[in-house]
């Protein structure tokens, strides 16, 4: 019998695919329970195997506080939970034995469990095929042997030692004088090209002029299929050249090929080609068996491989990530500019751990405080590089030059669009450059959300609208601007679109009305407590910190204003 793994309906990659590499009951059985403990924890349950009478059954494991003994032999009916609390142990299809269940379970971790009886039933299933190739006589010593030594390699973390030793075993099943062995870069996606991992007794030039019937590449079209033991001038071969190979590329001295597609749950991860096997014509059905066997572990190790690989990039991508989180946090002002005239709190929370909003202020030669809040569409890694650019440039443009906020827009415009290319992205944002007396703001808006702006005297709440589209969206627009007085106890509201976007469960968002609510029930206090006001009432909305789109704010208050 081959050595399967499972075919579980709720999971095609599963997580429990460790228990394929133990390689005793017992461990196979404290890795089960330590699994349901930590899907159903305190739930109890027993682990039964049929017995050969049909009215009988063993107990293979006893878990928590069920009725049943580890070990004991027991009538069918000695413990009977309801049907639905009853999950089969099934193999290929055929039940031999259940789990009863002393508890109703969640859907989801129904699912789980099931997923992991798939498993677990192969595995079981797995080990007493080993236990039964162990006991073969002593023809099938040297075909065992490699077949222990390919479970031995789970236990091997270099990858380059796991491919040489499979494919050396692989030749030493069937007396091959060479072999290649072929990986798919992605697990499971044809398309994606095989690559040449490891090859044994032939040189890779000869590799290289082989090609199929049709002049297509090879080995690519034997990734499906059954393992095959093909001879020259055999009746099923003649037909399609050996392996498919074109006969007019094929060596003379090539007179058989076995070819091993490899499969984990009818999932390819490669193929491995052996050539001119030393096997007589009379055991290929017997050997095609152990060859199924040979080639579902090798699938089973190369999956393993590709899985390690992933979890080594992603280990590598968190670093990096981490890396590049501390240095945009670095990117956000920690001090307020020197200046007595205005009083400044903002905040700035990317949905994930980087964003592409963009905060920041300084004072300028002349005295005037500059300032910007702005918005990369989308968020994540392609933002964050977009707004890195952009704040070295609006640094470069506003702080050193002075210009003004609606000819540096312009200035801007043409450099997202430059740096954004042909990926359609852009920049939202507000520019504002505040007196050095705190008289008045001179404010652009870029396709930005509105600027609120309270006038403490009068007890009204101004809503500014943007001057013109996003920046790189329309490149060369012309972007204009106004001069907004100020007066003692005013205040600006800059914002991103992640806070009236802000969904409480994807359901209604937070909106522009709360928002405004918020900030003109605390406009008459600090910036500091005006900023915590707001956020305080997005999270009661979303009950969330992090909110599915970045979200940045800059709250400015006029100290002394116009007389």
């Amino acid at each position: 019998m081959p050595f399967l793994a499972p075919t579980p309906r709720h999971s095609s990659l599963s997580a429990f695919a460790e228990l394929h590499a133990l390689r005793t009951d017992d461990e196979l059985d404290r890795a089960f329970m330590v699994e349901f403990a930590t899907l159903a924890p305190g739930v109890p349950a027993a682990v039964c195997v049929d017995a050969d009478d049909g009215a009988s059954m063993t107990v293979r494991l006893a878990i928590g506080a069920c009725p049943l003994r580890g070990g004991e032999r027991v009538a069918c009916d000695a413990w009977r939970p309801p049907a639905s609390q009853r999950l089969p142990l099934s193999f290929r299809g055929e039940e031999f034995g259940a789990v009863l269940v002393g508890a109703v379970l969640p859907p989801d971790v129904r699912s789980r469990l099931e997923a992991l009886l798939a498993h677990f039933a192969t595995a079981i299933a797995n080990l007493a095929f080993l236990d039964h190739w162990e006991q073969r006589n002593d023809a099938y010593a040297a075909k065992l042997l490699a077949i222990e030594e390919s479970i031995a390699l789970f236990q091997e973390e270099d990858p380059a030692v796991v491919r040489a030793r499979l494919l050396q075993l692989a030749a030493s099943l069937v007396q091959a004088a060479a072999g290649m062995l072929y990986v798919l870069p992605k697990v499971g996606d044809p398309d994606s090209g095989l690559f040449l991992a490891e090859s044994l007794g032939i040189p890779e030039s000869l590799l290289q002029s082989f090609h199929g019937m049709d002049g297509s590449p090879w080995p690519h079209g034997l990734l499906d299929g059954p393992v095959r033991i093909e001879r020259r001038g055999d009746d099923d071969g003649a037909g399609r050249g050996l392996a498919g190979l074109d006969p007019s590329c094929m060596p003379v001295i090539l007179h058989g090929v076995v070819v091993l597609p490899l499969r984990i749950q009818g999932v390819p991860t490669g193929v491995c080609v052996l050539f001119n096997p030393d096997v007589p014509a009379e055991e290929h059905a017997q050997l095609a068996d152990r060859l199924e066997l040979f080639a579902s572990m090798a699938a089973a190790l190369l999956y393993r491989l590709c899985i390690e690989a992933i979890a080594a990039q992603s280990r590598t991508m968190a670093r990096e990530l981490e890396i590049a989180e501390s240095i945009q946090r670095r990117g956000i002002p920690t001090q307020a500019p020197s200046t007595q005239a205005y009083a400044f709190a903002w905040a700035s929370t990317p949905a994930q751990q980087i964003g592409g909003d963009f905060l920041d202020h300084g004072m300028s030669h002349s005295g005037d405080v500059h300032a910007v809040v702005a918005d990369a569409s989308g968020h994540g890694i392609n933002s964050a590089l977009l707004m890195n650019t952009f704040r070295a440039h609006w640094r470069a443009g506003a702080l050193t030059n002075d210009g003004g906020p609606s000819a540096l827009a312009g200035e801007l415009d043409r450099i997202v669009a430059h740096d954004a290319g042909a990926a359609g992205m852009f920049v939202t944002a507000v520019f504002l450059r505040l007196a050095s007396d705190g008289s008045s703001v001179q404010l652009c808006g870029a396709g930005h959300n509105p600027t609120l702006h309270w006038r403490a005297a009068e007890g009204r709440l101004d809503v500014i609208v943007a001057d013109g589209p996003p920046l790189g969206l329309l490149p060369g627009s012309v972007y204009g601007g106004r001069d907004v007085a100020l007066a003692p106890g005013d205040v600006l509201l800059v914002y991103t679109d992640g806070i009236p976007e802000a969904t409480r469960d994807g359901g209604p968002m937070f909106g522009d009305d709360r928002l405004r609510a918020a900030f003109v029930a605390a406009a008459d206090r600090e910036p500091a407590a005006i900023l915590a006001a707001v956020r305080r009432a997005l999270h009661d909305w979303t009950g969330r910190e992090r909110q599915d789109d970045d979200v940045s704010l800059l709250v400015v208050k006029a100290l002394v204003g116009a007389d």
